[in-house]
């Protein structure tokens, strides 16, 4: 959470999870093995609108990644997937992230993988 003087300037909310291999694209599915992969899913980075534009949403998610990072160690985390709302794909494609699938029961989302911590784009 970020915070400036008594107002929440930004947040990122994670939890654990696991990805299934067929969800990954064809190519990149010989990298792993054929069980569910654990991930760090990126569940909310909000920031408030007097806030945007500032880089406060790069700041948060390059916590989100550093927490994959540690995770990767600990716990063999292979990436970050989050549910993005269409408006928020830009911003996650210019770090790396790609399109896995379509959400199910809500078909305005994608989700998206970034590059494991390990280094592999999953």
């Amino acid at each position: 959470m970020a915070v400036e003087g008594d107002r929440v300037a930004g947040y990122a909310t994670v939890a654990p999870g696991h990805i299934e291999i067929e969800s990954l694209p064809a190519a990149r599915r010989k990298r792993f093995p054929e069980y569910p992969l654990p991930i760090l899913r990126l569940a909310r980075l909000a920031v408030d609108r007097l806030f945007q534009g500032q880089g406060l949403g790069k700041q948060l998610l390059r916590f989100v990644l550093n927490l994959a990072l540690q995770m990767a160690g600990n716990f063999g985390c292979v990436g970050v997937v989050v549910d993005a709302k269409p408006e928020a794909v830009s911003f996650y494609r210019q770090f790396g992230f790609i399109a896995l699938d379509v959400v199910q029961r809500q078909p305005e989302r994608l989700r998206f993988g970034a590059r494991s911590p390990a280094g592999i784009r999953i």
